[in-house]
């Protein structure tokens, strides 16, 4: 630690603790090393909800309407998950949902209707054209892996008969009986919208992009929006991505505005705090003005 002492004062102003505030502290939150934990969903048994929505030379879909999951935290914490919204079928529309790509809307590997590898082989995935299809666009300073159990959720939100609204709760117990707060949630959004058809998420939770597939051939990048007070919207054309919720909560629920063939989306949760609740350039600036000040003031 260095000091400087004022010229005409027995003063010492000590600048150590500045500079380590305006560079070390914030290189140490960016060298340490990331958590990434992705729900376990158990698969519903019963898909007997019809939605209509012509997709595929067909003109419906079954669906759940809840699923149940568990996470780990990265504090090592389980924290129970409820879903109440739509699960659409892993076969709906006459899908593989062990084929490649896309597979099916849903898969589960509780009960082998998925592909460990889905979320690095979803359509438009990529960041560069000449590897589209390889999971790149979900991945980011605060999200180094992606789930290797291939869990996803399909969700269509057809206007008829379907369900636009999706809710998430979390729980200390796995009765679902005590609500429990957490932070850092991650969901990983697949192929929002389709080819010329814009799709939009409404969520009652604000969040950050943290990576999507801009650029991508085919592909059309993420965007946010902030219509009004309290809604926050994610819209894409064939859009992937990761979204990151900043804010601690025990539930957070979004409303499909559109119905397109079908997006799917993934649950997890990251040891790093969202890019707005990390410390930027106006503190650091803030910090620097100040080693500044002290500086001019030793020279004279």
């Amino acid at each position: 630690m260095s000091t400087a002492k004022t010229r005409g004062s027995d003063r010492v102003v000590t600048v150590a603790l500045l500079s380590s505030i305006a560079t070390g502290g914030l290189a140490t939150a960016a060298s340490a090393s990331v958590t990434n934990n992705w729900i376990t969903w158990s698969a519903p048994t019963v898909y007997d909800q019809t939605g209509n929505y012509d997709a595929n030379g067909q003109t419906s879909y079954q669906y759940a309407t809840t699923a149940t999951g568990t996470l780990t935290m990265p504090d090592s914490t389980t924290v129970y998950v409820r879903l109440t919204g739509e699960v659409v079928s892993p076969t709906a529309y006459g899908a593989d949902p062990t084929g490649g790509g896309h597979c099916g809307p849903s898969g589960f590997a509780s009960n082998g209707t998925t592909i460990s590898n889905y979320w690095s082989q979803v359509p438009f995935s990529g960041t560069t054209p000449g590897a589209p299809d390889n999971g790149s666009a979900f991945l980011s300073a605060n999200v180094t892996s992606l789930p290797t159990n291939g869990d996803h959720i399909g969700l269509i939100g057809a206007t008829d008969g379907g369900v636009q609204t999706q809710t998430i709760e979390f729980f200390s117990d796995a009765g679902f009986t005590t609500a429990t707060t957490v932070q850092n949630i991650l969901i990983l959004a697949g192929t929002v919208g389709g080819a010329g058809t814009q799709m939009s998420w409404t969520f009652d939770r604000d969040f950050e992009i943290l990576s999507d597939n801009a650029g991508v051939p085919g592909g059309s990048g993420l965007t946010k929006s902030a219509p009004s007070a309290g809604t926050h919207v994610l819209s894409g054309t064939e859009g992937n991505g990761t979204i990151q919720f900043t804010g601690s909560f025990t539930s957070f629920s979004w409303t499909v505005s559109a119905p397109e063939v079908w997006s799917s989306w993934g649950l997890g949760a990251t040891s790093a705090a969202a890019p707005s609740a990390v410390p930027g350039a106006g503190l650091a600036s803030l910090v620097t003005l100040g080693v500044a000040g002290l500086a001019r003031r030793r020279r004279r």
